[in-house]
């Protein structure tokens, strides 16, 4: 995906859900990207923090936001290479 598609997404995100709370989610996820855990393990604990962070928003956009950071940070990563 080239660099205005995340930048387009990381945007739209961060409007539906709010700025602050995605970019909490992003420091959740970008935090346990190199943890020595299977990806299952990553995704609870991401979750789980999420949650805490995101209070009673509904479960779908705390996965939601999880996926998005995850896909960006990666497309990130990559462009840094």
């Amino acid at each position: 995906m080239n660099q205005f598609k995340t930048y387009f997404l990381d945007k739209t995100i961060a409007w539906l859900i709010g700025g602050d709370l995605f970019n909490g989610i992003k420091e959740i996820v970008a935090g346990l990207m190199d943890a020595n855990m299977s990806g299952e393990e990553k995704r609870k604990k991401a979750y789980a923090a999420a949650k805490r962070l995101a209070g009673k928003t509904a479960t779908f956009v705390v996965n939601l936001a999880i996926e998005a950071a995850v896909f960006i940070l990666k497309q990130r990563a990559q462009k840094g290479k």
